[in-house]
């Protein structure tokens, strides 16, 4: 190495230092869209995607007592609320970002997401329907975003 070699190493560190924020950010937003494609796709892409299973009950009886035939609705999706799939990004520090949902529902989601017990008294065995946590497909798409990055120095 010549001895101004250094200086340029210097010079591309630089640069790429002031790209890490953006970079942080992009990598929050490949997440939420990815977390947010699982109530889309029905289910969950770690290398593959895993359909979630499907949901007993199609019907349910409303407060009027009129029934009402729902098979149309998603999983996880909820009559009308769509709780469970409100997530956004959430930054903590410099370098920390992280996706959140609403307060009411993180119960609910940790429930869903890990398949936990639900419901009162005894209660009985939620299944499993992730939607949210690590996804090599997800990682794929950053390592390609900040290889992309460090190509642009």
């Amino acid at each position: 190495m010549s001895f101004n070699e250094h200086k340029k190493i210097l010079k591309d560190l630089k640069r790429f230092e002031a790209k890490v924020p953006q970079m942080v950010s992009d990598m929050g937003a490949i997440a939420l869209n990815h977390y947010t494609m699982s109530f889309a796709n029905q289910g969950f892409t770690d290398t593959s995607l895993v359909k979630w299973q499907t949901r007993k009950r199609t019907s349910y009886r409303t407060r009027s007592g009129k029934t009402v035939n729902d098979t149309t609705r998603g999983i996880l999706i909820g009559k009308g609320t769509a709780n469970l799939r409100k997530l956004r990004k959430a930054q903590s520090g410099r370098y920390t970002i992280f996706i959140k949902s609403n307060p009411v529902t993180n119960k609910y989601a940790r429930v869903h997401n890990e398949g936990l017990r639900a419901g009162r008294g005894g209660g009985f065995q939620m299944p499993k329907r992730q939607f949210i946590g690590y996804s090599k497909t997800m990682s794929d798409k950053i390592i390609r975003m900040i290889n992309k990055n460090i190509a642009t120095l």
